[in-house]
């Protein structure tokens, strides 16, 4: 089976399968493990993320691989906030920046959606950096997708209305909001990086914001 690297549910009987694959794999093995960890903090299911967390310290101590240890932190980091575990989310978070400065051409969202947990949470101390990350990050290619785009201006709305600019909260709100009915960029995938339900409870804070609420 061509998915047996992406189980959403997990048990005694996917587990043992999916070692009994990953054994016998002769290649791939580092991605494939990453792999089933992120589909399993997919689901959102917090009972799932220490199995998440486990397969991510495999991949850490037998099968590291330098393209896949940003996205395998990144996963890590996901976890630990379905844990709220957050100052081991925001290190991992931290450690996935660090290894995509060593490989550029790694692309994922860990450089959003770390400073979103922080505007979320409302961890003050830590504004400043969020702000540093996303300027660090933002280019033409990594806010390509509404997605990317809806993260970056919501989490500077946040930031902006917990520090008492009730203006610019609404501007980027506006911004964010804006992203939320786009188009994909491509389309041959017209599906790829659009907003979509995983942030509908953001969505309605962001227009209580337009609304100056």
């Amino acid at each position: 089976m061509a998915d047996w690297f992406r189980c959403t549910d997990w048990n005694e009987q996917t587990a043992a399968e999916f070692f009994r694959r990953l054994k016998r794999a002769r290649t791939q093995k580092p991605q494939y493990l990453v792999i089933q960890a992120v589909t399993l903090v997919q689901t959102g299911r917090p009972e799932f993320a220490e199995t998440a967390l486990n397969l991510i310290q495999l991949f850490e101590d037998e099968y590291s691989e330098d393209f896949f240890v940003s996205n395998a932190f990144h996963v890590k980091a996901r976890a630990l906030t379905l844990l709220e575990r957050w100052e081991e989310a925001f290190q991992a978070f931290e450690d996935a920046l660090s290894a995509r400065r060593a490989r550029p051409n790694i692309i994922n969202d860990a450089w959003l959606e770390y400073p979103l947990c922080i505007a979320r949470r409302r961890v003050r101390d830590r504004y400043q950096r969020a702000l540093e990350i996303l300027k660090e990050f933002a280019s033409r290619r990594d806010l390509l997708f509404p997605n990317s785009q809806f993260l970056y201006f919501a989490t500077v709305a946040m930031i902006s209305a917990d520090q008492g600019d009730r203006e610019g909260a609404a501007r980027w709100a506006r911004n964010a909001l804006a992203a939320v009915s786009k188009p994909a960029p491509f389309s041959r995938h017209p599906g790829v990086g659009l907003v979509g339900p995983r942030y509908a409870d953001l969505q309605i804070e962001l227009e209580q914001l337009v609304a100056g609420v």
